[in-house]
């Protein structure tokens, strides 16, 4: 019992260790909004997203440092030998008083039972349970919905956006018009674009829905959903999730943007008002029409074609935001 408990402090310190991590990234979004791409934020949340469940990632990098003090120094709070934050013990051993440390090294002495921790283990696995069979759920109803429509299907690399020409191309994505859909959303390796749209909107959120598809965005959001139902308990996973989806969309936006003329980017912005009040589909799919179209639309106002400089002064400040993460206690 003693070991399960354990690793059960271990799983929590993992938790909270990146709940920090995604709680310094938000306080630094104003910044990286002016200064990273869409994509390089995507790129960081990634990593961030991966260390999650394997945060020994942290571990390996433990002794390497850019700056001589980094995120983890400043808050305080003593680390395990293999990576990560010890907010809770490293180890139960058995029923007694232990100490829990805060950010800024305080310190709080708790009592704990075998069945305290049972407890809250069992509550723990009730969470994981019902929001993975629920995120499950919702998805296979969606694809459900979605092929009652009619099908087609569309190159997806080398013939981008196109009738596929070969007949045994592998590289074609299956399309779905379907009546009712809440949104247009993208979901695993298919795109279900509403049937009432007309048809230059149909081409332009086809157009943001393989781009999802060509960045992997599916698979790093399948990730990530497996990621939350095993953190579900910690508030900071859940708006990494938020805005690593909010992230998703702008770099979908601005690689559409960069393919379209002026006329069809106007067009693209008044597409993504009119659709931008659409329900949301956070737990699944990449949908296009998600509530988020106010903070969208101010981005594609304010979009340009980067210039080689700027792509080098991003990545530059994309990289020295992740050194702060480096070095752990």
């Amino acid at each position: 019992m003693e070991l399960w408990i354990s690793l059960l402090f271990a799983h929590a310190n993992a938790c909270l260790s990146i709940g920090t991590v995604f709680g310094v990234f938000l306080l630094l979004r104003p910044i990286l909004v002016c200064l990273v791409t869409p994509q390089q934020r995507v790129c960081m949340w990634y990593i961030f997203w991966y260390s999650s469940l394997f945060f020994n990632i942290w571990g390996a990098i433990s002794y390497f440092r850019v700056f001589p003090i980094s995120l983890w120094d400043l808050l305080d709070v003593p680390g395990a030998l293999v990576g990560g934050l010890l907010f809770l013990p490293g180890r139960y051993h058995g029923p007694g008083i232990y100490t829990f440390t805060l950010p800024g090294g305080v310190q709080v002495p708790v009592e704990l039972t075998d069945g305290l921790c049972l407890a809250a283990a069992a509550v723990y696995l009730a969470g994981v349970a019902c929001l993975a069979v629920g995120m499950v759920r919702r998805a296979l109803a969606l694809r459900r919905l979605g092929q009652q429509g009619t099908r087609t299907e569309i190159g997806l690399w080398s013939n981008f956006g196109k009738p596929k020409e070969e007949p045994d191309d592998p590289n074609t994505c299956p399309i779905w018009l379907a009546p009712n859909l809440p949104t247009s959303f993208a979901l695993w390796n298919a795109i279900y674009i509403q049937e009432e749209l007309p048809p230059e909107c149909r081409r332009l959120v086809l157009l943001h829905e393989l781009d999802h598809l060509c960045l992997r965005h599916g698979m790093i959001k399948g990730y990530m959903s497996f990621a939350l139902a095993v953190g579900w308990w910690n508030p900071l996973i859940w708006l990494g999730y938020r805005y690593t989806c909010l992230d998703m969309e702008l770099s979908c936006d601005a690689r559409t943007m960069e393919r379209l003329s002026p006329q069809e980017r106007k067009e693209y912005a008044r597409t993504l008002v009119e659709l931008g009040s659409g329900q949301r589909l956070w737990d699944v799919p990449l949908a296009f029409g998600e509530s988020d179209g106010e903070r969208r639309v101010k981005a594609l106002l304010a979009w340009k074609p980067l210039t080689l400089p700027k792509k080098l002064l991003s990545l530059c400040a994309a990289v020295l935001v992740m050194c702060l993460f480096l070095g752990t206690p």
